[in-house]
């Protein structure tokens, strides 16, 4: 067995990775374009135009009907995962790029929203002047932006997040200060979840919530229960909101500190609370907590993947110091990996310890110094899969399941700052190196019409599998700043 145990006493430091983000050409890429297979664009051949600003792609959003690729976008020197910055929107149709919000309109993007149909789209922005673009909504087909016309309550403010429920037929609004606005597009009705005790009725109906600022915020499969993490003025815990009555229950708690993230398990009976020092789990059935893990009975100090194992009955987290695995059967921690685990990154803000699960759920895979290491879900079986490159410490930054098959795509970073794409064959265990990365990748996911994307500083690439894995290197033919 591959695992070595230890134990560790540590604080868990959550921190939620921010969208920052953009496009940056670099002269690195030269080699790159010399192989660039081109999907009904030219790309010319020389030196490509830097913009004036220098961002990382986080997040990539797909439109859709797949003719719109969005990367969420803010400057590096942005700490906070709320202050976006901006869009950079690829329109596939003409292969151009567009920036939301123009550079005149002096405002901020935060976030975006696709309906479930996909015949609108949701933007959420900011300005210092006030100027009414807060959100702003867009049909398909339609190249214009319009205000969203809808009576909101007083104390709306900066929408800073969306989310909508799995059966698309609801969209929330994190509305800053101000709690959360659930729209039902169904009846048009708006709800405001906010701390009422302090809050003037003005007309729009309320219902209690923990405080103010929202974590997070997750929904049951079935869109039966709505489970949400706050925090403001003193208290902290989780609202548990039943959809269909409107109804909601407030849960403080008092010995643990503010929960951050909130995961669902696949079988909607609990929410895992991930805080700074603190992991819970809450039983939505008896509103109880059955799990109490406080900083002191931690493996790792810092969590930022957790997954729930039915074959066995566990709960996996992964961080920079490795993978552990906690029995819910026993109540405790029965393996910890070592040392040797440790992720090395070079850019922490892009930082990530992915850990997922085979579509089986048989195994579990994680991040490994010389590749990935693929456990069986009770943890008893471990295999490490070597990368081309066994020999440098690396990281595994993404992991992302290809779809119709049983492998997944990968990046790694090596110590010398470059690395790669890989995918993952489990049923040979095997990686299979796509392309070099001149730079660490901020960025992976793969659209419904099976292209990866992949960012890194300076660079985008689109991976098309239906085209025996053909890239295409994008670059920004014109400034973006000149969309005035």
């Amino acid at each position: 067995m591959c695992v070595v145990y230890r134990t560790v006493v540590a604080r868990i430091l959550l921190v939620s990775i921010q969208a920052t983000v953009i496009l940056v050409s670099s002269t690195d890429a030269q080699k790159d374009r010399n192989q660039t297979v081109s999907l009904g664009t030219e790309f010319v051949r020389q030196p490509f135009v830097a913009l004036p600003y220098r961002d990382l792609v986080m997040r990539f959003e797909f439109s859709p009907d797949g003719a719109e690729t969005w990367c969420l976008c803010g400057r590096l020197e942005t700490r906070r995962g709320v202050n976006r910055g901006r869009a950079i929107v690829f329109q596939q149709k003409n292969k151009s790029w567009r920036q939301i919000p123009l550079t005149k309109d002096h405002a901020v993007f935060h976030d975006v929203m696709f309906s479930a149909n996909g015949k609108t789209t949701w933007i959420a922005m900011s300005s210092d002047d006030d100027r009414g673009l807060r959100i702003r909504e867009r049909k398909t087909g339609s190249s214009k932006w319009s205000n969203l016309r809808k009576r909101m309550p007083k104390d709306y403010s900066v929408v800073e997040k969306f989310w909508q429920t799995p059966n698309g037929r609801e969209l929330w609004l994190y509305a800053s200060d101000a709690g959360v606005i659930r729209w039902n597009r169904q009846t048009d009705r708006l709800t405001q979840y906010v701390q009422t005790k302090v809050r003037q009725i003005d007309g729009i109906p309320h219902a209690t919530l923990i405080e103010d600022y929202v974590n997070d915020l997750v929904f049951t499969s079935d869109s039966r229960y709505a489970v949400c993490a706050a925090t403001g003025g003193g208290d902290h815990g989780i609202t548990k909101i039943d959809l269909a009555s409107g109804k909601s229950m407030n849960f403080p708690v008092t010995d643990a500190s503010e929960f951050e993230r909130l995961v669902m398990t696949p079988d909607n009976k609990h929410v895992w609370c991930i805080g700074d020092s603190y992991l819970w789990c809450f039983d939505l059935k008896s509103e109880s907590w059955i799990h109490k893990l406080s900083h002191d009975q931690m493996p790792i100090s810092w969590i930022d993947s957790l997954i729930y194992s039915p074959i066995s009955n566990h709960i996996w987290i992964s961080g920079f110091e490795g993978t552990a695995r906690y029995s819910l059967t026993l109540k405790k921690w029965i393996g910890y990996t070592s040392k040797n685990w440790q992720s090395r990154h070079k850019i922490p803000e892009i930082a990530t310890a992915p850990l997922v699960a085979t579509v089986d759920g048989k195994n579990i895979i994680a991040s490994h110094s010389s590749g990935v290491a693929l456990f069986s879900a009770d943890g008893e079986k471990c295999e490490i899969i070597k990368s081309d490159n066994p020999n440098s410490h690396s990281s595994c930054t993404h992991i992302v399941p290809i779809p119709k098959s049983s492998d997944f795509l990968c990046t790694l970073e090596f110590e010398s700052g470059v690395g790669g794409l890989y995918r993952l064959k489990t049923k040979t265990r095997s990686l299979e190196k796509l392309f070099e990365l001149k730079a660490p990748a901020t960025a992976l996911r793969i659209s419904s019409k099976n292209r990866a994307w992949i960012a890194m500083p300076g660079n985008i690439y689109e991976l098309d599998f239906v085209a025996k894995h053909k890239i295409s290197h994008h670059k920004t033919k014109e400034n973006l700043d000149s969309q005035k």
